[in-house]
Parts: C-alpha cells; structure tokens; sequence
C-alpha cells in the first residue's frame, strides 16, 4: 500500500464510513482508472426497481426508486459525473474526498455531485451508488419497498 508521508506523520482520524477509512494516498492523489458514464449508467439501471427517466430533458438522465430521484447523471457534460442522495451527515462527510462535492443544481445538505476523473476507485464508485439506493429505498412507504430490500 502506497502511503504519503503526511498519512505516516498524521494517521487519518476514525471516521464512521468505509469510504473515509482509506489513508489519504489512496482517495484522491493516486489515479486510477477513471469510471465512465456508461458505467455509472450501467450500474444504476442494474438496481432493482430502478426506473430511467429525463425530468430536466434530454441532458441528464435521472434514476428513481418508487418515485424518489437517487442518482442524476449529466448526459451533455465534458466531464463526466454523477449526483447521488445521501443523510446530510454522511453527505458533508463524504466530501473529504477530492472528488466529491456539495451536488450541482441539488438540495446541497443531501446531494453530493461526485467526479468521475479516475480518484475514486470502480469499486468504491459502485458502493457510493448502492449506498445511495439504499438511502433512497429506506425512505418510500413501507408498502412499497424494492425487491433488494426483500433478499
């Protein structure tokens, strides 16, 4: 493991979510291979009950869960990112991360906007996808729960 020699002298401090336990070597200075938007797109419709939609037109495509946004997805932009739902402490936390950020044109305390410029690890990627589904899925009336809460 790749460690800088701030993360020796300063270990992290314990932080409550995975993605913040990761020495500050590996989120954020060293690059790896950047997660494109089909796979970020891939990954969304892939969720159960997920559904497609275009509610700000053709130049973003959101995903919903029932009818709860979780995942905003610009189509039109240079640089490729994603909008994911979050509580607002995890979401204010999260953005420690280089790469992610208060979420563009969204309710800043529980969107992030999270940059797909190769800092974020594919896996970590998807989980922050996941985590942001089942965010979502945790909040629609109990009568209507996704089929993977059901597993």
């Amino acid at each position: 493991m790749i460690r800088s020699r701030h993360a020796l002298t300063n270990p992290p401090s314990p932080t409550p979510h995975k993605f913040l336990a990761e020495p500050p070597a590996r989120l954020g200075v060293a690059i790896v291979e950047a997660v494109s938007r089909d796979d970020v797109l891939a990954s969304c419709a892939a969720l159960p009950g997920a559904t497609e939609d275009y509610p700000f037109g053709e130049g973003a495509e959101a995903f919903k869960v029932g009818a709860r946004m979780l995942a905003l997805v610009p189509l039109a932009a240079e640089s490729a990112s994603i909008n994911l739902e979050r509580e607002p402490g995890l979401a204010l936390t999260l953005r420690r991360v280089p790469a992610v950020r208060p979420g563009y044109h969204q309710n800043k305390g529980h969107w992030n906007t999270v940059e797909l410029d190769g800092s974020i690890p594919d896996q970590q990627c998807r989980e922050m996808i996941t985590d942001s589904y089942q965010f979502v899925s945790s909040q629609l009336p109990r009568a209507r729960p996704p089929s993977v809460l059901q597993q």
